[in-house]
């Protein structure tokens, strides 16, 4: 048979697989299973999203007539219109910035309201609820195209450097990524405090923009620190999708194999860790909580990359002739993790029920549990990427003049779905989970609870 024929034959068997696994998952009987397997698919989808919308926009960019020495600049530019957006974007849905507009003295939609207020309220809090959800949706959504930018910003300077400076790149990102985050955060505030009070509005906006931020911070740093071991193993520095075009021996292969699930493993354990510390921290807003949960993003975005490059290192071994960049080769890749994340959501979930409520380790293993919609949607967006490249050269040739309208075909197909049907079902099994877990109190924004 020929190559067309195995990914036609993958896809068509492992389709009805992925779609039943879906199904029994999405309604499994345990309220648990069913709010981790919409995070999973939510996740998956806003990842997939963003990096069809990025891609459409790249490749607009590659039409542009600009020098090799601009570039790089381009590229950070992309990232910061995105980065932005991002803020403009929840601003407006909170209704800090247009929407709809509050004043202090009553309960409509049309006024300002406390937090306290609307707690008194039922029909009020289940709109601004649902408010809530959109917006940490769509910030959501924006995080991880911000964060595949500028992947590709310090992806392109990683590759113009020596073996020294590619693992400098790191915390030269890192720091820059969090000054701009704390930038915007004071710009944030100021904007809150500016009439002297800081109504549920704001509240939403600065609590849906400092989660999105740290997801794309997550992101970007994760991404680099995994490409970086990814390096001093394989030889090579893989691409801005983690891609290596080059063959490497068998050994490698296993040698990369057993440093990304040995990283993996290493990371896994801090990211317990780490959950664990954050519990016992106790108040939200000490310096210590916000550390903890920022290494707590970070090293399950480490996680969650060192086991999709582990599985996909492994496919190598177990297809040593096949090109670990096929479509055919991404698509095995994605069926395989999403198997794996089906059956460790199950697994997990069993030790978290025999560990209990109030123990900080099951923190640590719902964390963990979370992070596999990251895996997900990192494993489908490399094959979903992949398959609209080929499908848009085989209808417009090498030209690629089909690319742009296929990314955001699929964009504005998928993302209602995700908004209208995935995001509420993702909160209802998560207010049901919480309030199963902890009888905690009927509240809109409670952060300490928010995963």
């Amino acid at each position: 048979s020929t190559e067309v024929e195995d990914t036609l034959a993958v896809m068509l068997i492992g389709s009805v697989i992925f779609m039943m696994l879906i199904l029994y998952a999405l309604n499994w009987p345990d309220t648990d299973i069913r709010y981790y397997a919409s995070s999973t698919l939510g996740d998956a989808i806003s990842i997939f999203v963003a990096v069809l919308v990025f891609s459409a926009v790249d490749e607009c960019l590659t039409w542009l007539p600009i020098p090799a020495w601009a570039e790089d600049v381009l590229y950070f530019c992309h990232f910061l219109f995105w980065f932005v957006l991002l803020q403009g974007s929840t601003a407006w849905l909170s209704g800090v910035a247009g929407g709809e507009q509050v004043d202090q003295n009553a309960m409509t939609p049309s006024h300002s309201i406390s937090k306290s207020e609307v707690m008194q309220d039922k029909h009020e809090l289940q709109k601004w609820r649902q408010r809530e959800v959109r917006v940490k949706c769509a910030s959501r959504m924006l995080a991880h195209v911000s964060g595949f930018a500028a992947i590709a910003a310090w992806s392109s300077l990683q590759s113009k450097t020596g073996s020294l400076r590619i693992t400098l790149i790191v915390p030269v990102a890192a720091v820059t990524m969090l000054a701009l985050c704390w930038l915007s955060s004071q710009v944030r505030q100021s904007i809150s405090r500016y009439d002297g009070t800081v109504d549920i509005t704001e509240e939403i906006w600065d609590s849906a923009a400092r989660e999105a931020e740290g997801e794309a911070v997550g992101l970007v740093i994760s991404f680099l620190t995994v490409n970086t071991v990814q390096s001093f193993v394989l030889g090579v520095l893989p691409d801005s999708h983690g891609g290596v075009k080059e063959h490497l021996p068998i050994a490698v292969w296993k040698s990369d194999t057993s440093w990304m699930f040995g990283c993996a493993s290493a990371a896994g354990l801090v990211l317990a860790i780490t959950v664990g510390l954050a519990h016992r921290c106790g108040d939200a807003q000490s310096w210590k909580k916000l550390l903890l949960d920022s290494v707590g993003v970070y090293t399950s975005m480490c996680f969650a990359w060192f086991l999709l490059f582990g599985i996909k290192a492994a496919m190598k071994l177990a297809r040593p002739f096949e090109d670990p960049e096929s479509l055919t080769s991404e698509l095995l890749t994605a069926l395989a993790v999403s198997a794996f994340v089906f059956v460790s959501i199950i697994l997990l979930d069993f030790v978290a029920d025999r560990i209990g409520y109030v123990a900080s380790t099951q923190r640590a293993v719902i964390k963990i549990i979370l992070s596999f919609g990251i895996l997900t949607g990192f494993a489908w967006e490399l094959c979903f990427s992949l398959a609209t490249e080929v499908v848009g050269e085989r209808v417009s040739g090498d030209s690629g003049s089909l690319d742009v309208p296929l990314f955001l075909g699929l964009a504005f197909l998928v993302t209602p779905a995700y908004l209208l049907h995935v995001a509420p079902i993702t909160e209802v099994c998560r207010r049901a989970v919480v309030e199963d877990q902890s009888n905690a109190s009927d509240s809109c924004i409670d952060r300490n609870e928010l995963d």
